[in-house]
């Protein structure tokens, strides 16, 4: 009894000191909650959710994509495709940078660059596409492909744009409708910028506060300290969906078991397809989702381009897996990592592969320790999820997670997996130059077909988010789960 006094004593303080810290209250400021922290605030770096969404209210790129995820102008009032292989853009003119330098052209063609430059960046695919940018005024640029490729502009909004030769990204200056005034350990403010060549966002002070703590964010919505939580764990969906007021969003994540496919036992694509042959997705879905999620067949989740509807629901038959463990001969031994917040379905995934006759070592990791983990490809064997940020299914998740790793020309940046088959890499580089949209679709169905045999990572669900939300707020989820101030309002 006094050990359970000493932790409410802890906890409401802790709730105290956050309130103190967070306290808005007031009409023009919204505080929103992550359970961790940007992994860079260098905006060519991280292909990372809670990195873009941040920066992404920071900075712009030539086009944008609405909540929808359809293709729309920013710091670029127009474009078009001169010839098969040649486009351009038109700059806005009145656009200014945090530390009131002018958008010019040589900026444009420097950021569009710099990924290509950079060890490691997971925003530089256009490398594999673009063979160069150059300025024709202070404000139109060209950029000639590679190859004839239709789909140019659904690959820059996310490849931001800053000003030419700038470095120092612990002060961030792009040209989005918020600027920093301060970075802390636990928290990021972002004021809105006065000089915005758009419309003006109704929310003037916008703050990010990553608190790993889900019990801790609850309490600071409930008492109005916080407006915004992302990623309520659906357990407390369940038990507070009564409570506070909570909206899903069904979108792009898969989750997946990422493995390393170079190391023992994950080198062998029986073992790989034995695992796939175990998981029990309908199971997953009623048991740890609550029916919220869907079981995936396949990499590309429906209703994003890409989807292929002719595929069938991926097979479970822990007879024939245990069938496959026993023709091994061995003794297979995995270590499984996950974050803790997701220990209940990181159980229960271990378990259906011990049912099978794998030894299951499970590490469930703190969300710092685990994405620390995850950058330096530490784990063979974990679980992630993928978020599709266009609409096009292809760009966003085969070509940069299955194609063979090969920085120097931006082909699978976020290949994790040490993935390689030459036939694939083939399909995706005919894909590239495809316009037909049928045989695109069908080409993209073929590439899949060789990833679910040979299952580099083996897909389980198709993920919504769940989001807390202060009832004084208007607040309507992006379907690429990134939280903009500017799409915020206030209820009257």
């Amino acid at each position: 009894e006094v050990g359970h006094m000493i932790l409410v004593g802890t906890f409401s303080t802790l709730i105290f000191l956050l309130m103190l810290t967070c306290a808005p209250n007031q009409k023009d400021t919204v505080v929103v909650l992550y359970d961790r922290a940007p992994r860079t605030l260098d905006p060519h770096l991280r292909n990372e959710l809670v990195t873009i969404s941040i920066l992404s209210n920071i900075y712009e790129g030539l086009v944008d994509y609405t909540p929808e995820l359809e293709l729309v102008p920013r710091l670029a009032k127009t474009w078009f495709q001169v010839d098969s292989l040649t486009w351009q853009f038109e700059l806005r003119e009145e656009v200014v940078f945090h530390n009131g330098k002018s958008l010019h052209s040589d900026d444009v063609v420097y950021s569009l660059y710099r990924p290509f430059k950079l060890a490691n960046a997971e925003v530089g695919s256009l490398a594999r596409i673009i063979d160069t940018i150059y300025a024709i005024n202070s404000s139109r640029i060209t950029i000639k492909t590679r190859f004839p490729y239709y789909f140019l502009p659904n690959e820059l909004p996310h490849i931001y744009i800053i000003p030419k030769d700038y470095y120092n990204f612990d002060k961030p200056v792009g040209t989005g409708p918020y600027r920093v005034v301060n970075i802390s350990k636990d928290s990021i403010v972002c004021q809105q910028n006065e000089k915005y060549w758009g419309n003006k966002p109704r929310v003037k002070k916008g703050i990010f506060k990553f608190i790993p703590d889900i019990k801790l964010s609850i309490e600071l919505l409930k008492s109005n300290n916080a407006q915004i939580v992302y990623g309520i764990p659906f357990d407390y969906y369940q038990q507070l969906k009564d409570v506070i007021k909570m909206v899903i969003r069904k979108g792009t994540a898969v989750r997946s078991i990422q493995l390393n496919i170079k190391s023992y036992p994950y080198n062998n694509i029986a073992l790989r397809q034995a695992v796939s042959l175990a998981m029990n997705r309908p199971e997953l879905v009623e048991k740890i989702y609550y029916g919220l999620a869907e079981p995936a067949n396949q990499y590309i989740p429906a209703g994003v381009i890409g989807y292929c509807s002719d595929l069938p629901p991926l097979e479970y038959n822990p007879d024939k897996a245990r069938l496959i463990i026993k023709r091994t001969g061995k003794k297979i031994k995995v270590n499984f990592s996950y974050a803790r917040p997701l220990q209940k379905l990181g159980s229960k995934i271990a378990d259906h592969m011990r049912a099978i006759g794998i030894e299951v070592n499970e590490n469930s990791l703190g969300q710092e320790e685990f994405w620390q983990g995850v950058e330096k490809n530490i784990f063979d064997c974990y679980l992630i999820s993928s978020i599709i940020t266009s609409l096009d299914g292809f760009a966003g998740i085969l070509e940069v997670d299955f194609h063979t790793y090969n920085p120097e020309k931006g082909e699978g940046l976020m290949n994790r997996s040490g993935y390689s088959n030459s036939e694939v890499d083939s399909l995706i580089k005919y894909t590239d130059t495809t316009e037909d949209p049928e045989r695109r679709l069908a080409l993209i169905g073929e590439i899949q077909r060789l990833l679910l045999n040979d299952m580099p990572a083996i897909p389980l669900v198709w993920e919504p988010r769940i989001y807390g939300i202060s009832d004084y707020i208007e607040f309507n989820p992006r379907l690429d789960q990134t939280i903009r101030f500017e799409e915020i309002g206030f209820k009257k």
